[in-house]
């Protein structure tokens, strides 16, 4: 039912998007490859975002006895991977921030200089 939804999402952004162009006269043929792939985008985004929320990543920081009983609303996770779907743009940047929060790149100090002390 997740990739449903960001599938149907992906048809929302479509539609709303190739109906502004053609109604304003400029769609171009280099686009067309880009709306047929705007479902599968969504439906590919949706249940990535979805394991996320199952996971906690981006819910935030829970305790107490929220965090033992944390039960997320079906609905509200289909209606956020049709969400994902309609802004995926906004999705792949947030993701990409996610991603660059839990890695981090470390600033290490190399270890391996080669110097020789004579």
């Amino acid at each position: 039912m997740i990739i449903l939804m960001g599938t149907l999402g992906g048809l929302i952004h479509l539609t709303t998007s190739l109906a502004k162009y053609v109604g304003n006269r400029q769609l171009l043929r280099s686009w067309v490859v880009y709306y047929l792939l705007m479902p599968a985008e969504g439906a590919a985004l949706a249940p990535i975002l979805y394991l996320l929320l199952r996971t906690g990543v981006l819910n935030g920081q829970v305790t107490g006895l929220a965090a033992t009983s944390c039960v997320l609303n079906v609905k509200a996770l289909y209606a956020f991977a049709g969400l994902t779907g309609v802004f995926s743009k906004q999705a792949i940047e947030m993701l990409g921030d996610v991603f660059s929060t839990i890695f981090k790149r470390v600033q290490a100090k190399d270890q391996s200089t080669n110097t020789k002390t004579q």
